[in-house]
């Protein structure tokens, strides 16, 4: 798995003094993806008193909705000759350097700034802190932690609501308040660095862990000799990893692992689906000395639908090269478990599946022949995938791209990653670019499980 890494913009805070960043953004809509900034207020305060304010007006390169210039008042006209958001990216950047960044619902705001520096090709990440779950902590018995509601609430006067500066000033003296009656260290606790005492393999530095991106992909770690010890995946790789250091490494496993971690590789996939069917296909490929649960499995046990079309039934035996089952198992322990879920999802028959009377999962009644064969119909489709052939279209790795899955005659091909403008129309624009996976049971049921929970786009072909 090769190590890919942007360039540099991490920032820990210092945490013995801590100072903050407190920020507010306006932006034409709700979606990170599809949304741009419009306006932004950075307000850094050191703890004691603010000692630098930034505002600024951006051009989102965007039209701004009119529900979102009636709520701001902020035009098409009054963005048109404002600086770009790379133009002012500089600021922003030595603005949060080292600050704990503020902001009310921060996962908005941090969100929003994450996007557009990923837009540019590169990484944000700054040590967070919200102070709508502050305030939650200090003021529990106030029944809405809305900014206006706060405001209203605690005599906070905001001008200008809903313009950045006016929204970020308030914040700031909320902030100030929650400091200054913090006896309990509610915020130093709460802003903590999540390194702080989080303690690294011998091997591994803190450069190299805050070096890893905030984004979703697969994660390796390595021995001395390169060989792979485990392989993870995430939506966050470096909060992941970081966990492992810090919970995962109490474990008796895990902590036996930290001695020996030599260094971390990564792979971004923007997907979580083609994350999961990585992580799958690598920890087979490498068999993890740590990933003991997912390695290579052996099937000696399979559930087969036998009988008429009527009147089919379902049978346990060992795998024997006799007919292809529905589904394989390890044990026939983990088929009985199976066999008894589905008795009850789809209302099957016990008698019908080959359970004795005292496997029987507890029924309201007994189906009758009629619902029984409905019910194995459904559970059969569920174990299908839509199509036989069909491309499935996930997000990609950036804003201007997509991830394409393929596959074919019911069997898992490969993925490619294509512009976001670019709607495949058949599979042959897509085989020279594809990353051929392996298929298999477990491969097909991550997929199948994906789709039933997740509804993607399909494309049948």
């Amino acid at each position: 798995m090769a190590e890919r890494k942007g360039p540099r913009t991490s920032s820990p805070a210092n945490h013995q003094n801590p100072s903050f960043a407190i920020v507010d953004l306006e932006t034409t809509g709700g979606s990170p993806k599809i949304a741009r900034i419009i306006e932004i207020a950075i307000i850094v305060h050191n703890g004691r008193q603010v000692i630098e304010e930034f505002s600024t007006l951006v051009n989102p390169g965007q039209p701004i909705p009119p529900f979102i210039q009636g709520m701001t008042g902020i035009s098409n006209d009054m963005v048109e000759e404002a600086p770009t958001f790379e133009e002012i990216h500089d600021k922003i950047l030595s603005l949060t350097e080292g600050k704990i960044f503020v902001a009310h619902n921060v996962r908005f705001d941090y969100g929003m700034l994450r996007n557009e520096f990923k837009r540019m090709g590169m990484r944000f990440q700054r040590q967070q802190l919200c102070t709508v779950r502050l305030s939650r902590r200090f003021y529990p018995h106030l029944n809405s932690h809305s900014l206006g509601n706060l405001c209203q609430d605690l005599k906070i006067p905001v001008v200008n609501r809903h313009r950045a500066y006016g929204d970020a000033h308030a914040t700031t003296v909320l902030l100030e308040q929650m400091l200054f009656n913090d006896r309990k260290e509610l915020i130093r606790q709460m802003a903590k660095d999540e390194m702080a005492e989080t303690i690294l393999p011998p091997s591994i530095t803190r450069k190299q862990v805050d070096e890893l991106p905030e984004d979703t992909g697969v994660y390796s770690f390595l021995d001395e000799r390169g060989k792979v010890l485990y392989v993870g995946k995430s939506r966050n790789i470096r909060k992941r990893v970081v966990n492992h250091f810090s919970n995962d490494l109490k474990k008796k496993r895990f902590a036996q692992m930290k001695d020996v971690i030599y260094d971390i590789s990564y792979e971004l996939t923007g997907s979580e689906l083609i994350a999961l069917l990585i992580e799958s296909s690598e920890i087979k490929r490498w068999m993890p000395a740590y990933n003991k649960a997912q390695r290579k499995k052996t099937y000696s046990f399979g559930v087969y639908v036998e009988g008429t079309e009527e009147t089919p039934f379902l049978t346990l035996r060992k795998i024997n090269g006799e007919g292809e089952p529905i589904r394989k198992f390890t044990t026939r322990n983990a088929a009985v478990q199976f066999l008894q879920r589905m008795i009850g999802h789809y209302n099957l028959r016990p008698d019908y599946c080959y359970l004795p009377q005292q496997q029987w999962p507890p029924l309201p009644s007994m189906p009758t022949e009629i619902e029984h064969a409905e019910g194995l119909r459904q559970l059969l489709q569920s174990l299908q995938f839509p199509y036989e052939s069909f491309l499935l279209l996930d997000q990609g790795r950036n804003f201007d791209e997509q991830a394409v899955l393929m596959v074919e005659n019911e069997q898992l091909i490969g993925f490619a990653y294509i512009d976001e403008e670019f709607a495949p129309e058949s599979p042959e624009q897509l085989r020279e670019q594809l990353y051929i996976l392996p298929d298999g049971q477990d491969m097909q049921q991550i997929v199948r499980k994906w789709i039933a929970q997740k509804k993607p786009k399909i494309l049948p072909f």
